[in-house]
């Protein structure tokens, strides 16, 4: 016998539209890539956000996984795992987009065209891990992507309570 909330489950999972999800994906990953081929990454990577934590020019990465997660999610309804599979899917798909430029640049001098597809940009992308470190955009936003669900899905109770 099938659990009821495994059945509610896997109905809310095969009623998603994953095509919808993947486009939103490919939409984040052009962002994240106009990001770092303009120079943002790279120029905001000595501002420190969150001193020893976090850089802008990495939380200009970390946007670019909540702005897709945001809009794969809005106006939807769904339980928090969908939400989170969905974010993260999404979060991924816009991380392949760094990941792919960074491996282009280790291959390609992409530089004569792209002034800032440069080695600062890759260490930026990668946390200094070079081409090993190309699998650091794609989980990074993918983690991104599934909080930023959890997030959206999350049950608001009000401070207050009527007797």
């Amino acid at each position: 016998m099938i659990d009821p909330t495994v059945a509610q489950v896997a109905a809310q999972v095969a009623a998603m539209d994953w095509r919808r999800v993947l486009r939103i994906g490919l939409l984040g990953g052009v962002v994240a890539l106009y990001v770092c081929l303009v120079g943002m990454v790279e120029v905001f990577q000595p501002r420190a956000l969150v001193t020893g934590i976090i850089t802008l020019g990495q939380t200009t990465m970390v946007l670019a996984g909540v702005g897709a997660a945001y809009v794969t999610l809005r106006g939807r309804s769904m339980d928090r795992r969908s939400a989170a599979a969905a974010g993260a899917l999404a979060g991924a798909v816009t991380g392949a987009f760094p990941a792919v430029l960074v491996v282009a640049m280790e291959v390609v001098n992409l530089r004569a065209m792209f002034l800032h597809a440069s080695p600062g940009t890759s260490a930026v992308l990668t946390l200094g891990l070079g081409i090993a470190g190309a699998w650091v955009p794609i989980v990074a936003l993918a983690i991104v992507g599934a909080a930023t669900g959890l997030l959206l899905t999350a049950r608001r109770r009000p401070s207050w309570r009527c007797s």
